[in-house]
């Protein structure tokens, strides 16, 4: 196997036997592969997806939040999503707030060049910090989904599809159902405890009942419609994360 690899401007190639590519599905679906891989393994690296998320940094004058005792993070259900201080810790006077979105905002924020991405985080950050109109300097941002080693920020599964790609695997059955990763009596996730589970230790009975664990494995019928309920399931995943549905579901967080 012969293998191209850029250093310092450089490409070097090189024969080996095999090789390790520990890289993101994302990125491996654009490296030409023979035919090592099973087809199995290979709609196991192009179904896989990846979530979008742009992060614009803006340099402020100085950490003007911290004289008012906030820590400069706020979840909003603006544009930019969440606010966080990206200076915390480090030394100095001037500061850097970051601006995260994600998804479908994200993928907007991705199409615009980056003067406008970052107007666009500057103008709808003003309406968090007022501050920001007169303490702006500079600005700078990524996009993930741009980015060439990654083409992503995360993973995730759509609904079937993690089953789906465990189906490439002979040890399945053991990653989905083996003892150790079932929930067991008294210490499992979200147990229905009986009374006696529910009295402190050392006053349980001798003989008291375990506890009944809640959570049990699931098969995903195989024809199941994953990308039909991609929406929705990305829908629940930012209400998770927004939590509060104000302009400031949450208001920087006092330190």
């Amino acid at each position: 196997m012969r293998l191209g690899i850029a250093h310092e401007g450089t490409l070097a190639q090189v024969e080996v036997d095999r090789a390790v590519l520990a890289i993101p599905f994302s990125v491996l679906r654009h490296v030409q592969l023979d035919n090592s891989f099973s087809s199995a393994k290979r709609a196991a690296v192009a179904g896989l997806r990846y979530e979008s998320a742009t992060h614009v940094y803006l340099q402020t004058k100085s950490r003007f939040w911290q004289r008012a005792k906030l820590s400069g993070f706020v979840i909003t259900d603006l544009p930019i999503g969440n606010v966080l201080d990206a200076c915390q810790g480090q030394p100095g006077t001037a500061g850097v707030l970051c601006t995260e979105a994600f998804a479908a905002a994200s993928r907007r924020a991705t199409a615009m060049t980056a003067e406008e991405r970052l107007r666009w985080s500057r103008e709808n950050l003003t309406r968090v910090f007022p501050e920001m109109a007169q303490e702006f300097v500079a600005g700078s941002s990524v996009c993930w989904d741009t980015e060439p080693f990654a083409r992503g920020a995360w993973a995730y599964y759509a609904p079937g599809r993690c089953t789906r790609c465990l189906r490439t695997s002979p040890r399945r059955r053991s990653a989905c159902t083996s003892p150790e990763s079932t929930p067991r009596a008294c210490t499992s996730w979200k147990a229905r405890r009986s009374p006696a589970c529910a009295r402190p230790r050392n006053q349980r009975a001798v003989n008291a009942p375990q506890c009944t664990p809640v959570r049990r494995a699931v098969t995903v019928p195989d024809d199941l419609d994953a990308d039909a309920h991609e929406d929705e399931g990305r829908e629940a995943h930012q209400h998770l994360k927004a939590g509060v549905p104000s302009s400031l579901a949450m208001s920087a967080a006092k330190r």
